[in-house]
């Protein structure tokens, strides 16, 4: 389109106003006079007198369908549409009539849009409905109504079934309030654009944006409705035409009925922007033609609201969406997006500053006061989280040359994420593992992405049952966005309620209500996931894309998650196995529930009596069986690398880790155990650098740290050692490796009193664990206590002599206690029973005595280090 100065688009309009009410003729004779000899002038106006008298008998036939009703002239309740039984009519418009209907093979309420009777007569009628079908099906959004299909009924009517949300539309709304908030217009404003940016991506173009096509659901999610009138952007428009659309909303070059592009779009938002925050339209008419002529011709003028209650750099957006020459104008809903979300970020902590509570877009006031016992555990939580961030972000500016690139990128602010507990709405009290498990799944598979950095589960389980500030959420996990949620389980139905906030300013970015049956519970996931993504912007690749695909069978899933539910909690892990292999004998393909049978045996030892060889056959074998079905399993790789290094096979185990990491680099466990493994060979900068990823991607674990911890110690970095533990504590004063490693340092140090305090402290903890007597028994002997030490010693050797105890722990005092060889007699039972302890010898600092002894690296040689 030539583009015009403002004083040549003047001209033309007069002339067209002048011609617009006189006859054929006598506007041939009015053009003679007025235009001269300019062609061109010519041709513009008489352009538009051809478009306004299409227009015109378009909208007059409009008006007398609307007077005769003949929309209503349809189905009732009761009767039925295709397969869907008519529930009532719920509104009309868009050339057609919607109804709330049932869909009785899902179940299911679903808007159902029926084209009325009189215009089967109409190929162009149709021809439209089937444009608005498969361009609204073609776009997948949560701020874009679902199109699920087109059909035709029994008599041939043509008809378009939706999603039904329950909600009002922005005209309902805005005739209740007249004018908006600011803050409720950004809101709404930005998931419109939101929506819009999606559709253009695609080349689609709405072309009818208005109050009555923006659809607030009860959970204040935006959804637009009514693709009735878009178009594939190559074929929108035709000369000539009628502009399809509505008047009051069309830009200049659509009343123009030219071909038009994406910022046509951009143009009606702008209107509904003014007209949220003004309280009434920009450019009014008392018909339709004198609506266009202000459209095209009056300068935007703002009234006594815009000027006196909305800021300026607000009212610089609606100025820009409305530049008449579409050059001049936004070039993209982005644009648009950015720039209302700098409008929001910045008028929030001028509401704080203020004094003014802050709502959240949904309505709903985040719960800001705690219980005096949750205020005082976050307050510690804090402080350990503000410490390790801290650390994080120092190790981040640090990195070796040799981490991960992808875990470089994860530390990035701007794409981190944590996924709070889910909370259990369900009537029963037996559901609690469907919202953590669904909690724990999303975790796994958005860990998954490249440049996303999401908080691992303990982490985030940190959280559970406690009603916190998201902003003070993402300010203890470092993170970005949080995402939070809600799952209701009753009579087969699934219902989840989800919702993304900026972390920062406690702002909601996005969210969505998911209505379906519970066998939908992996689709519904997978649909969580995608749109998580694609609010964060983060660009998938395209294993990640096959990753968020992945199906099984919805009971197999269940009872997976079942044993999963109670494989973390670590109360009853017997019943695990049951439940996974249940969920095996239903889907022998489940590669996840092999794994986390996997997974459990090799837990065992640690919290039954389930010795370490008999877990690692069966181990084995599941997690074997996981990765023969899945070879790109990331858990199971982890599992099979920790697996190995409990049997000491380390040049084995290391490339699973490293295959892990590769697929999933976001998990937190993975270089856990990785670094676990580096220390046991004696790797011990690797060791460290995998651990620092870990506790950055899990930042309130109580285990890394304490792990962490004891590596800096055998590396000789006690400084580092003793602020490690001591923040552990600080997160948890319970935190029993913490007093221990306290207590450890201090001896290197030679404080003697301080550390007896603190592993006196450990046991009592620990309630008398053997572990935990062992070291404190070592502090007596070296604080020079040493008949404390031999009763404990006494104690724990008889614990051993009747088939239970700790070789290693016998070893670990008798070494304090100068009896060098009872110790290495020690070691060697503990090797014999394969006990988990003995693979830390390398590096052990309470065992350097014994590097240079030919029994101690023999030893060692058979264990392959």
């Amino acid at each position: 389109m030539k583009i015009r100065s403002s004083e040549r688009w003047q001209q033309i309009d007069l002339l067209f106003a002048g011609a617009l009410p006189l006859s054929p003729e006598e506007r041939t004779e009015y053009l003679d006079r007025s235009c001269g000899p300019d062609a061109e002038l010519r041709s513009e106006v008489e352009r538009l007198l051809v478009a306004s008298d299409a227009a015109g008998d378009f909208l007059e036939a409009l008006d007398a369908m609307a007077a005769a009703k003949l929309l209503e002239a349809s189905s009732a309740a009761g009767e039925s549409i295709g397969r869907y039984k008519i529930v009532r009519k719920i509104g009309s418009g868009g050339m057609g009539v919607v109804y709330l209907a049932e869909d009785a093979s899902l179940k299911r309420r679903v808007a159902v849009k029926l084209l009325p009777p009189w215009l089967h007569a109409s190929s162009r009628a149709n021809r439209r409905l089937l444009e608005e079908a498969r361009a609204a099906s073609a776009i997948d959004h949560p701020n874009i109504a679902t199109v699920h299909e087109i059909g035709e009924t029994a008599d041939g009517r043509l008809f378009i079934t939706m999603s039904y949300y329950e909600g009002d539309t922005l005209r309902d709304r805005i005739a209740r309030e007249t004018a908006l908030s600011v803050d409720s217009a950004v809101n709404i404003g930005l998931q419109t654009a939101t929506g819009l940016a999606a559709a253009h991506r695609k080349g689609i173009i709405h072309r009818d944006i208005k109050p009555e096509n923006l659809l607030i659901t009860i959970d204040g999610i935006v959804k637009i409705v009514d693709f009735g009138l878009a178009g594939i952007e190559e074929l929108a428009g035709t000369q000539g035409g009628p502009p399809a659309g509505t008047v009051a909303y069309m830009s200049p070059e659509q009343t123009l009925g030219i071909k038009l592009d994406s910022r046509t779009d951009l143009w009606s938002m702008g209107i509904v922007l003014y007209e949220m925050l003004a309280g009434e339209r920009p450019f009014t008419g008392g018909t339709q033609d004198a609506i266009i002529l202000s459209t095209r011709s009056e300068s935007l003028r703002m009234n006594e609201r815009m000027t006196r209650e909305v800021p300026a750099a607000l009212r610089g957006i609606v100025n820009r969406c409305l530049e008449k020459n579409p050059v001049s104008r936004y070039q993209s809903a982005d644009e648009i997006i950015s720039d209302l979300i700098a409008v929001r970020d910045t008028a929030i902590p001028e509401r704080k500053q203020a004094g003014l509570p802050y709502r959240s877009p949904s309505g709903g006031r985040r719960a800001l006061v705690l219980g005096a016992a949750a205020l005082a555990m976050l307050a510690v939580i804090g402080t350990a989280a503000a410490w390790r961030n801290a650390r994080a972000r120092e190790s981040d500016r640090a990195a070796s040359p040799g981490a991960s690139p992808s875990s470089a990128e994860r530390t990035s602010v701007r794409s981190s994420l944590a996924v709070l507990p889910f909370a259990d709405m369900s009537p029963n009290s037996d559901h609690e593992y469907l919202s953590d498990g669904i909690t724990e799944e999303l975790i796994h598979a958005l860990a998954g992405v490249e440049r996303l950095r999401v908080v691992a589960r303990s982490s985030a389980f940190q959280f559970k049952d406690k009603q916190i500030d998201v902003r003070e959420a993402g300010a203890k996990l470092g993170v970005a966005h949080i995402l939070e949620g809600s799952v209701r389980s009753s009579e087969g139905r699934l219902r989840i309620v989800v919702r993304l906030a900026d972390a920062k300013q406690g702002f909601e970015v996005w969210s969505q209500v998911f209505d379906r049956t519970d066998k939908d519970v992996l689709a519904i996931q997978s649909d969580i996931a995608r749109a998580v993504i694609a609010a964060l912007r983060v660009q998938l690749g395209p294993g990640e894309q096959a990753a968020f695909s992945r199906e099984s069978d919805p009971d197999a899933y269940a009872l997976y998650l079942k044993g999963q539910h109670l494989f973390n909690q670590r109360t009853d892990l017997g019943q695990a196995i049951r439940y996974f292999r249940a969920s095996i004998a239903i889907d022998s393909t489940f590669a996840r529930a092999w794994n986390g049978l996997g997974r459990t045996w090799l837990v065992m030892p640690v919290y039954t009596a389930v010795t370490l060889p008999q877990a690692l056959d069966s181990a084995a074998a599941a997690v074997g069986k996981a990765l023969s079905l899945d070879p790109d399993l990331a858990d199971a790789h982890a599992t099979r690398g920790s697996m190995m290094a409990d049997e000491w096979r380390w040049a084995e185990s290391e490339p699973h880790f490293i295959r892990a990491i590769e697929i999933n680099g976001g998990d937190a466990t993975a270089h856990q155990w990785y670094g676990e493994m580096l220390v046991r060979t004696g790797r011990l900068t690797e060791a460290i650098e995998q651990l620092k990823v870990a506790e950055r991607l899990d930042p309130l674990s109580s285990v890394i740290p304490g792990t962490l911890g004891w590596v800096y110690l055998s590396a000789g970095r006690e400084e580092e050692a003793l602020a490690t533990f001591r923040a552990a504590i600080d997160f948890n004063p319970r935190h029993v490796q913490g007093h221990v490693g306290v207590g450890n340092v201090l001896l290197e140090r030679r404080r003697f009193s301080e550390a007896i305090t603190a592993l006196e402290k450990a046991v009592e903890l620990a309630d008398g664990q053997r572990s935990t007597r062992a070291h404190l028994a070592r502090g007596y002997a070296i604080a020079g206590r040493r008949s404390d030490a031999m009763r404990i010693f006494a104690e724990l050797k008889h614990d051993v002599q009747r088939g239970g105890g700790s070789p290693w722990g016998v070893a670990l005092v008798a070494m304090s206690l100068g009896l060098e060889d009872e110790a290495l007699r020690w070691l060697e039972l503990g090797y014999e029973r394969r006990e988990l302890g003995i693979g830390y010898l390398k590096t052990s600092h309470a065992f350097k005595a014994l590097r240079s002894d030919e029994r101690f690296t023999g030893l060692l040689k058979r264990m392959g280090l």
